[in-house]
């Protein structure tokens, strides 16, 4: 079958995913397939990117607090979150950047920015709980995602992608999506877990092959 991303090169399958699910609206299976030009592995999965979306808005698991991730309740989590803000606080030299982080859970990132300094920040997500939570830290917002945009939204200097591209059906399409939103010369910074760890996770070396984590990057294929 031809790669989603190099559209005519070849995928070879790597292994077929089964889930044991019950009332679940995405699919119980799919085969994971890798590039054999670029290295992309992905879920060949005939659930569409408006269903995803549709989870997402419905049934997310992000705006809880307890269990969601993005928020920075858990210590890993919010080290992982400093360490993204300080990140971006070091490419971004002036602090009147307009920032916008897609996929902005209940805006724990968007804060940190905001103690370091940033003023101009907006968030988009799906589930309405999100968009809630993120607002009460006193931070800009909105139902949207990756392909669908808040008329008003204008554009921004810096899109922030965290662990957002592994949920993605279309990726292509996605980058073009955002690139609609960004000023002429800024940037977009995307972070994703690595493929190439998941063996180091000894407690849960599969938990990233699961019904929302359909595509699976490493530094090969990123570059790429």
């Amino acid at each position: 079958m031809p790669c989603l991303f190099c559209i005519r090169w070849y995928c070879r399958s790597v292994f077929n995913g089964f889930f044991w699910l019950k009332n679940h609206p995405l699919a119980s299976g799919y085969e994971v397939v890798c590039c054999e030009r670029c290295g992309f592995v992905y879920a060949d999965t005939a659930v569409t990117q408006e269903d995803y979306d549709r989870f997402y808005a419905s049934y997310s698991k992000y705006e809880d607090k307890k269990i969601g991730t993005g928020g920075g309740e858990s210590s890993s989590d919010a080290r992982r979150l400093d360490e993204t803000a300080e990140c971006i606080a070091r490419i971004l030299t002036g602090r009147d950047a307009r920032i916008l982080d897609i996929g902005c859970a209940n805006g724990g990132l968007l804060l940190r920015l905001k103690k370091l300094g940033f003023q101009k920040l907006c968030g988009f997500d799906l589930p309405a709980g999100c968009i809630e939570n993120t607002r009460k830290l006193g931070i800009d917002a909105r139902f949207g995602s990756v392909t669908e945009h808040p008329q008003d939204a204008g554009t921004f200097d810096l899109i922030i992608l965290s662990h957002v591209m592994e949920h993605l059906r279309d990726v292509r399409l996605a980058v073009r999506s955002v690139e609609k939103l960004l000023n002429d010369g800024g940037l977009i910074y995307i972070e994703v877990p690595d493929a190439s760890e998941y063996a180091s996770h000894v407690v849960a070396p599969f938990q990233d092959f699961n019904t929302e984590h359909i595509n699976h990057f490493s530094i090969q294929g990123m570059q790429t």
